[in-house]
């Protein structure tokens, strides 16, 4: 069974299947964030552009109040700031993409990390395994393989684990930076 899997991985086993859940826990968060985040951006663009045309500023700002997203709330900062001179918007509006890019980036670093912890911890358990299997040698010699039998577990599992994790935990952490870098390019 699976728990048998990880308890003969020890306690590297654990531990990395605790940071294994971490990482989904944060990816989960993280894909969350970016779905409030996002919007359609050509629609909402259409919709503003199209308000602004007939005359109807305060329609626009209200349309990007209503709109949750983080583009839409730089279009409001934009909005509110339309009469000023342009290099006095601009200023605003990369300091609302500033500031708006932060919560898009949240808990991307600390799954990468997982990602590249994992596998070194499955590398610590191969290593305790083969020391384990080594001591095991040298006390009772190589004449019953049983008592071999659970260094090598240690190895091989903790290995396996680390690579369970941070194959997926990588490719989330890819998938969910695109993402958000598309937030990003289209805000700016």
């Amino acid at each position: 069974t699976v728990m048998s899997i990880i308890e003969s991985g020890g306690l590297v086993g654990w531990v990395i299947v605790l940071l294994g859940g971490v990482a989904i826990l944060m990816a989960l968060l993280r894909a969350y964030l970016l779905q409030t985040n996002s919007a359609d951006t050509q629609q909402l663009t259409e919709q503003i552009i199209s308000q602004l045309t007939s005359g109807e500023l305060e329609a626009a700002k209200k349309t990007c109040e209503n709109n949750s997203s983080a583009i839409g709330r730089v279009l409001h900062y934009a909005l509110r700031h339309l009469k000023d001179d342009r290099e006095h918007m601009e200023g605003i509006v990369y300091e609302a993409i500033l500031q708006e890019s932060g919560p898009l980036d949240r808990f991307g670093a600390a799954i990468l990390v997982i990602a590249s912890v994992s596998p070194l911890l499955g590398l610590l358990g191969t290593v305790i395994g083969m020391i384990e299997t080594f001591d095991m040698i040298t006390q009772f010699g190589t004449g019953d393989p049983k008592l071999l039998a659970d260094g090598i577990s240690l190895a091989l599992v903790t290995t396996e684990l680390g690579l369970i994790v941070a194959i997926p935990a990588l490719m989330l952490c890819t998938l969910l930076s695109s993402w958000a870098k598309n937030i990003k390019r289209d805000m700016e």
